[in-house]
């Protein structure tokens, strides 16, 4: 690695400060593939990838999802952060839980 990207890194850690730096360190990380409508499961949630302006889709991309300490998830694509989601509260799980019942009318 050349002194000048080095720099790089070290200027972007020591503005996230110490959080953002145990934030990246203590999380899990796990690699998916793409589906072709353009989402990645992960414990039975369906992550839905916006389109930027590097790619339109990642379709059998290899992306990697990082959880972190409390529960959110970060979706990346090499080193470029692609989404994130926010933790699912215990409301929210009771709700996905429940099967979805139609009325006719």
């Amino acid at each position: 690695m050349g002194g000048r990207s080095f720099r790089r890194y070290i200027a972007r850690y020591r503005k996230e400060g110490e959080a953002g730096l145990l934030n990246d360190i203590l999380c899990e990380s796990f690699e998916r593939t793409v589906n072709k409508d353009n989402t990645v499961s992960f414990e039975e949630r369906k992550l839905q990838i916006p389109s930027d302006k590097y790619r339109h889709h990642y379709v059998k991309a290899k992306v990697n999802i990082k959880r972190h300490i409390d529960d959110s998830l970060t979706l990346f694509h090499r080193p470029r952060k692609l989404a994130a989601f926010p933790a699912i509260t215990t409301e929210e799980a009771k709700v996905a839980e429940q099967p979805m019942v139609m009325k006719m009318p």
